[in-house]
C-alpha cells in the first residue's frame, strides 16, 4: 500500500496525460470538458480542505505514518478528488475501461488510510466530489 499511495499520483497524471492526447488529436471539441470536470472538481476540492481544516489522522491519533506527509488538512482527500474524477472523466469519453481508473481509484483511496494520512470519511468525501462534479460537468457537453 505504501508503494501505490507512492505512485498513485503520477499513474494518474500519465493516464490524464494520454487521455488528453488522444482526444486532441481525435476530438478535439470533447477535450475541454475532459479537462474541465477534474479541475473544477480539484478546486472545490481544495477550496472545502481550507474551509474545514480536519486534522490528519496521524496528528489526531499521534499515530505513525508509514510516509512522510505534512500534517496540513485532511477533508476531502485530494488523492480520491484527482483519482475519482479522472476515472470518471475516462469512464465517460473511452466507456468500460473507466471502470478499471475508478477500482485504481479506489485502491488509492484505501492505500491512504492504511499508511495513516487520511480516514475513511476523507477518503469516501473525496471521491464524491471527485465523481459527480466530473459526471455533471462532463454531461453538459453529451
Amino acid at each position: 500500500m505504501i508503494h501505490i499511495t507512492r505512485i498513485s499520483s503520477k499513474v494518474y497524471f500519465m493516464i490524464y496525460l494520454f487521455g488528453s492526447i488522444f482526444l486532441l488529436m481525435n476530438h478535439k471539441n470533447q477535450l475541454l470538458f475532459f479537462w474541465l470536470g477534474p479541475s473544477i472538481s480539484f478546486v472545490i476540492g481544495k477550496y472545502l480542505r481550507y474551509k474545514i481544516k480536519r486534522k490528519r489522522p496521524f496528528v489526531t491519533l499521534a499515530i505513525k505514518t508509514h510516509i512522510a506527509h505534512q500534517a496540513n488538512g485532511s477533508l476531502p482527500s485530494m488523492h480520491s478528488v484527482s483519482a475519482t474524477a479522472i476515472g470518471v472523466a475516462i469512464l465517460l469519453e473511452f466507456g468500460p475501461i473507466g471502470i478499471v481508473f475508478i477500482m485504481l481509484a479506489f485502491l488509492t483511496g484505501l492505500s491512504r488510510v492504511m499508511v495513516g494520512v487520511h480516514y475513511p470519511l476523507d477518503i469516501l468525501f473525496g471521491g464524491i466530489i471527485g465523481g459527480i462534479v466530473t459526471y455533471c460537468v462532463m454531461s453538459l457537453y453529451k
